[in-house]
């Protein structure tokens, strides 16, 4: 026997699917963040940093929490 679904249904499946992608690709643990961790651009399907980054200081204690690329 087939049902009928609804396109509520339809849009909680592909929103969970879009999650399932999401955790996969964005893997960025907080509490691991320090001096150490830098970010990179992501250019024509390469990871790239450039010539001249800025540190971000954590709000919570003012200390460096990373470094990311500044254009």
């Amino acid at each position: 026997m087939l049902t009928k679904i609804s396109k509520s249904s339809i849009s909680i499946i592909q929103q969970r699917q879009f999650s399932n992608i999401l955790k996969a690709f964005a893997t960025v643990d907080p509490k691991n963040l320090g001096p150490q961790s830098r970010g990179y651009n992501l250019v024509k399907g390469e990871w790239k940093s450039t010539a001249v980054s800025r540190e971000i200081i954590d709000p919570m204690n003012g200390k460096v929490m990373l470094t990311q690329p500044d254009t």
